[in-house]
């Protein structure tokens, strides 16, 4: 299931405003544009939690200056009964999802695993920092920076979270450009984070 954001502003302009500034922000879709009433009106955003979550903020900001902002929420994972009553591609999502429940099958045999198994599989070399030291040597940089220069803003982001990386706060990565997030994430590998 994904996320539902939703943010209320008054009037057309401030909903095509923040509409505008939360698709070009992350990878969400729009579900809707609802007629509130009184001359308001509710954008509902449609994604990952995390690209519906920085999509809203930036519509926040744009709302806020133009004045039009009422409020804003995010539901993280909105239940089927809502789905259906918003209908569009949050409705589309939640089908998808009951589908693939129903295909998901678990086989037992399949998972009972020898101790001699788990002895030669989980058991890790010692190994020594000039080992350590060969393996980061080894990082071809130039190569990572184009690989990672392949992705969108939106895709670094959601690696650079999903890394944990050490030199840029949560936060700053909601905000980042594409060059500070690759060199983030470059960072990170060189300390033997996994990419």
């Amino acid at each position: 299931m994904k996320a539902l954001g939703m943010v209320e502003v008054r009037g057309f302009l401030g909903a095509v405003s923040a509409a505008d500034a939360a698709l070009k922000a992350a990878n969400v879709s729009l579900n809707s544009e609802e007629r509130v009433g009184g001359g308001r009106r509710t954008i509902l955003l449609v994604g990952d939690v995390a690209a519906v979550q920085a999509a809203v903020d930036a519509a926040v900001v744009v709302a806020k200056q133009l004045h039009c902002y009422c409020t804003s929420h995010v539901i993280p994972r909105a239940d089927e009964a809502l789905a259906k009553l918003m209908g569009g591609k949050l409705q589309e999502s939640a089908e998808a999802d009951a589908n693939s429940i129903g295909n998901i099958s678990l086989n037992t045999e399949e998972c009972v695993v020898s101790e001699k198994t788990q002895e030669k599989y989980l058991t890790l070399p010692q190994s020594t920092n000039t080992e350590i030291d060969s393996v980061v040597d080894a990082i071809d940089e130039t190569e990572l920076r184009e690989e990672l220069a392949k992705y969108k803003v939106v895709e670094l982001r959601k690696k650079a979270y999903a890394m944990n990386v050490r030199g840029m706060k949560r936060t700053a990565i909601k905000f980042a450009n594409k060059e500070s997030l690759i060199d983030v994430i470059i960072d990170e590998v060189k300390r033997g984070g996994t990419f």
